[in-house]
């Protein structure tokens, strides 16, 4: 099933302590008003007993978290303050994925691969967009590991 959505791209790079200590990278994301990320990792609760750490900026998608000194930073700070608060349509497979610690649905959206583009940015960041729902605590990752092991053993039964 895949949902269809709208949010408001944000830039990061202001937003945290982390952020403004590396200011040769640019962070930005669509960011929007629910609880996506929680409502899913209730379901891995509910289902694998496994509870997860929620993402810091809550249900989000980031779009660039790329090293822009090589490029020309005047022009790409003002093409991404320009586009700061745009609605970004975007739709999310709700086919949730993991790897054993990390735990994430695939998104799609040309509009963020156009950004990526209009900013100097390869429209195809190294990991694919996707939505995180969380990812297991430090005492839980045997278990997050285990649980991995069980999905892609029923997923090859099933084929």
């Amino acid at each position: 099933m895949k949902l269809e959505m709208i949010g408001a791209l944000q830039v990061y790079d202001r937003k945290t302590k982390k952020h403004r200590a590396q200011d040769w990278k640019l962070s930005a994301g669509v960011v929007w008003k629910d609880d996506t990320s929680a409502y899913y990792a209730s379901f891995i609760k509910k289902r694998y007993n496994l509870e997860l750490v929620h993402p810091l900026r809550g249900t989000h998608i980031t779009i660039v978290n790329d090293k822009y000194r090589d490029s020309s930073n005047a022009e790409v700070r003002r093409l991404i303050d320009e586009l700061e608060g745009e609605q970004i349509r975007f739709e999310i497979d709700t086919d949730v994925r993991t790897d054993g610690n990390h735990w994430w649905m695939k998104v799609t959206s040309p509009e963020a691969h156009m950004i990526r583009h209009m900013l100097g940015f390869d429209p195809n960041p190294y990991f694919p967009f996707h939505l995180t729902i969380g990812y297991a605590k430090e005492n839980e990752k045997d278990q997050a590991k285990y649980i991995q092991r069980q999905i892609l053993r029923y997923e090859a039964d099933l084929s």
